[in-house]
């Protein structure tokens, strides 16, 4: 449906939507004791969530008015200013060293194998060598060899060995808007939202974990890897000793060089590869990627 009623109805349906998203969160919250796991431990806890996506809302939409470049990078600024201020800048760059790493390897084997490498996100070769990285960590979990230096030695190897390409690849991400990007100035609420949401995805994972199945089982396994050296594969032990791991192997990854911050980050990173992913396949079942009309309340005046 094209025309005046598609824009009508588009107008009508995404503020709708957005308000039933936010029942939904409310409710899910109030519901199933989650707010017991943020970072907040006061009794008006929902309000000091709701207060912090509001404020990093309105700071998006503010910043987007003022500095020249596109969303991706701004939520990159974001991140990397509240990482340093919260004293986890070790931990962050060990995470964008994984991921330049794993985008090196991915891009190697899509070659070989003669896939599309998707330069301009770069998530098809980073998912790809992640993969990869996480298979060889897999095989090593067997003997008593893994060490921090170790795996160090792994991440750093394939930055070495394509320097040129890895520093243009960090440059991009906080220089020059990443290919099939817009600017940030002007840009609609719905990518401010978005950015409010992941940067509180990310200040989640800043903090400690408290959930069972993390510190049971996908902590664990990063942990005894550090401390022995290597993973007993042994179901006696742990129910779990024979099942597939590649999350963990990769999540050991951060905790060997930045210990539990670093799993947790690597883990959002992932996160974060996804939901680009579902974007992709918006686009693929027939999305459109440019600019909808917005309902005149929530639109921004253009510069």
């Amino acid at each position: 449906m094209n025309g005046p009623g598609a824009s009508r109805a588009y107008a009508t349906l995404v503020p709708t939507c957005l308000v039933l998203c936010g029942v939904l969160v409310v409710f899910g919250f109030s519901g199933r004791g989650l707010l017991s796991t943020m970072p907040w431990t006061a009794t008006d806890s929902l309000f000091f969530f709701a207060a912090t996506v509001v404020a990093l809302f309105g700071g998006f939409l503010v910043l987007a008015r003022l500095l020249p470049v596109a969303p991706l990078q701004l939520g990159l600024y974001a991140v990397a200013a509240l990482g340093i201020a919260a004293g986890q800048g070790l931990a962050l760059l060990v995470v964008a060293a994984f991921a330049l790493s794993c985008e090196q390897i991915g891009n190697t084997l899509c070659k070989g194998l003669r896939i599309d490498p998707d330069t301009g996100a770069g998530i098809t070769p980073f998912l790809v060598g992640a993969g990869a990285f996480g298979l060889l960590l897999g095989l090593l979990a067997y003997l008593p060899i893994n060490t921090p230096g170790l795996y160090a030695a792994l991440v750093l190897l394939p930055l070495l060995l394509s320097r040129g390409a890895v520093l243009q690849r960090a440059r991009s991400w906080f220089g020059s808007p990443l290919p099939g990007t817009t600017q940030a100035r002007g840009f609609e609420p719905v990518m401010a939202a978005l950015l409010a949401f992941a940067v509180v995805h990310f200040l989640f994972a800043l903090m400690p974990e408290l959930g069972y199945d993390a510190l049971a089982m996908h902590l664990f396994v990063p942990s005894q890897l550090y401390h022995l050296g290597r993973w007993g594969f042994d179901p006696q032990l742990y129910a779990f000793a024979l099942m597939p791991m590649l999350g963990d192997w990769l999540f050991s990854v951060g905790y060997m060089l930045a210990g539990e911050t670093g799993a947790r980050l690597v883990n959002l990173l992932f996160t974060y590869a996804l939901s680009y992913q579902g974007y992709r396949l918006v686009l693929f079942l027939g999305g459109d990627k440019g600019p909808r009309p917005w309902p005149r309340c929530c639109s921004l005046p253009r510069p």
